[in-house]
């Protein structure tokens, strides 16, 4: 049990209170014990309540079905932030986005104002590319909250340093220099050198397994930092180099259920069904993915459906 972007502050008092499992309360260490009746390593649990008064969960998401390993301890540890932190981060994030966005729209709208004062292109195309510009644009204006909801949940313990400061600059509207931030720690080429040794430690599994679990950990937080560089560049109204990390990304990690979605969002977003139709079948299909999640991805195939016809 653990305080949100406190160097890891342990929270005491905390109510615990999983689906067949006795209640209980984290100690003055954050720790905290679960008796279950008849369960077993990989049978899978559900959260009721995590409750202290003056904090609220911020992690609720990844705790929403969890399975018991075998060893003793959550597969992750719940992460608390004092009431109304969590709203004002993301109020925080949503204004930056916002601004950029209407900025990025303002200067194409306004490039093409100039292209069709200097007659290189006609009015008709300049219509046709105002439209998908203001497609672009609302679809994008639609994400932000959301957006702005995943970065203001992001705990920086448990994120890399590059990250922590990126976001940081982020927030406070350097969104260039966040960007220039990422770019320079070069996660694409990390994440490559990553799944080359994931590979080469897979010969040796036994006598290699602490070493494959440290790679599996940093491809991880790598592949997490690539798809926030990338919602960086949607948030600054720079779809294309979004486009080029989810390309990559998709090639290592397509089977991974918030890669699926995050990609088939963004390609909705970019009015691209052929690219976007395919991956919300597969989170239909994949076995991680909840009711809800099932849900919104037969609407998204329904309206891309209907808007490609």
């Amino acid at each position: 049990m653990r305080e949100q972007n406190s160097k890891r502050k342990p929270i005491p008092g905390v109510q615990v209170n999983f689906s067949g499992a006795v209640p209980t309360i984290s100690d003055d260490n954050g720790h905290f014990r679960l008796v279950f009746q008849g369960k077993k390593p990989g049978d899978i649990i559900f959260i009721n309540e995590i409750r202290k008064s003056g904090y609220e969960l911020v992690n609720e998401k990844e705790l929403k079905a969890l399975k018991i390993s075998e060893k003793e301890k959550l597969v992750v540890d719940i992460i608390l932030a004092t009431a109304g932190a969590v709203d004002a981060a993301k109020k925080a994030y949503y204004d930056v986005s916002d601004k950029a966005l209407l900025a990025g729209f303002n200067r194409k709208k306004q490039e093409l104002q100039e292209q069709l004062n200097n007659a290189e292109i006609s009015q008709g195309e300049v219509w046709d590319r105002f439209k998908e510009l203001q497609y672009q644009y609302d679809r994008q204006k639609q994400s932000l909250d959301e957006l702005a909801e995943k970065f203001a949940r992001v705990n920086f313990d448990d994120a890399s340093e590059v990250y922590r400061q990126a976001l940081e600059l982020f927030k406070e509207g350097k969104i260039d220099e966040a960007i220039a931030k990422l770019e320079e720690a070069d996660f694409l080429n990390r994440s490559e050198r990553h799944l080359m040794n994931r590979e080469r430690i897979e010969i040796a599994l036994d006598e290699l397994k602490k070493q494959k679990e440290e790679n599996e950990e940093g491809f991880k937080k790598d592949l997490e930092a690539m798809l926030r560089q990338a919602q960086l560049y949607i948030a600054n109204g720079e779809p294309a180099n979004a486009l080029e990390i989810y390309e990559i990304v998709m090639q290592v990690a397509e089977d991974n259920l918030v890669v699926l979605q995050t990609c088939a969002d963004f390609y909705a977003g970019q009015n691209r069904p052929e690219k976007a139709l395919p991956l919300f079948e597969k989170i239909i299909a994949h076995p991680e993915a909840d009711a809800e999640q099932k849900s919104k991805a037969s609407q998204n195939i329904s309206t891309l459906t209907q808007k490609k016809d």
